[in-house]
């Protein structure tokens, strides 16, 4: 005896019985339709139309129900294997993210100097992983090259603002400071700072003024200068502070610092004399 509870039991049986019935359903709505006159209109061409989407949507949800408990299963294994395949590699997935959005939104390109959390360097080589900078040093604004070579991974640049020095290549803010004891008043050397700081930056005041102009131009901002800037203020342990802020080509930034030095350094020792001998 044909034990059919047992084939019932067969997903493949259920689906074609269902498949076999419905399509039989389908037809005899479909005779019905047609055989109620000879002239197939507008109106029969929309019957047939929603009888055959209404039986194919049927056919779907039964077959999916039929099938759910396969697919659940199908489907969980398909979700753990990219679960564990997104734990695996998830940096790398991050950088080619990274690489993609810096491709879509370009935020710098090879040869710009940017900043990213608290690196700086020049951009020589960008990857689907990584991008290589060549490190500099901006501490007291010096803005020299160290020699090391840094590889940041791209997804840094999906969490970390970047910073864009790309002006400071020709011309930057140059701003240092000198400390020295308060045993004499800096504000009488002002005029004499002032006017040895115009004197070295005399011969590209022109065109330090008309870059000055375009970066203002161009990212909406104000920069100190072209005319160099002194303030006088005191610090915590009673020591006197000059900060000078000059707007000059990068690669004289220092020597136009020593300049200024060494005539501040004459003219305090000067005054500091004058106050010993007179005490």
């Amino acid at each position: 005896m044909i034990d059919f509870a047992h084939y019932w039991d067969n997903h493949v049986v259920k689906s074609i019985v269902c498949i076999l019935v419905l399509f039989g359903v389908r037809q005899l709505l479909l005779w019905q339709v047609q055989r109620r006159t000879e002239y197939f209109g507008d109106s029969q061409r929309r019957w047939t139309s929603n009888i055959k989407n209404f039986i194919t949507l049927i056919t779907f949800f039964t077959l999916f129900a039929i099938w759910l408990s396969e697919l659940q299963d199908f489907v969980f294994s398909i979700a753990a294997f990219f679960v564990a395949i997104v734990i695996a590699f998830k940096e790398f997935i991050l950088c080619l993210v990274g690489s993609i959005y810096q491709a879509a939104s370009r935020p710098f390109s090879v040869g710009d100097w940017i900043q990213v959390n608290g690196h700086t360097g020049e951009v020589v080589d960008r990857d689907w992983v990584s991008t290589t900078l060549l490190d500099i040093n901006i501490e007291n604004g010096n803005f020299d090259f160290t020699g090391k070579t840094l590889e940041l991974p791209n997804s840094l640049f999906l969490t970390q603002v970047v910073k864009k020095l790309h002006f400071m290549r020709r011309y930057v803010v140059h701003r240092f400071s000198i400390y020295r004891p308060a045993d004499v008043n800096l504000c009488p050397l002002r005029p004499m700072v002032m006017k040895t700081a115009k004197r070295a930056c005399a011969h590209f005041r022109d065109v330090a003024d008309r870059y000055q102009g375009l970066i203002q131009k161009r990212l909406g901002i104000e920069l100190p200068g072209p005319d160099p800037e002194i303030r006088i203020s005191t610090t915590d342990i009673s020591h006197n502070v000059m900060t000078i802020s000059i707007f000059c080509p990068l690669d004289e930034a220092k020597a136009i610092e020593q300049i200024i030095v060494e005539k501040f350094m004459a003219a305090w020792y000067v005054e500091f004399k004058k106050q010993q001998a007179s005490s």
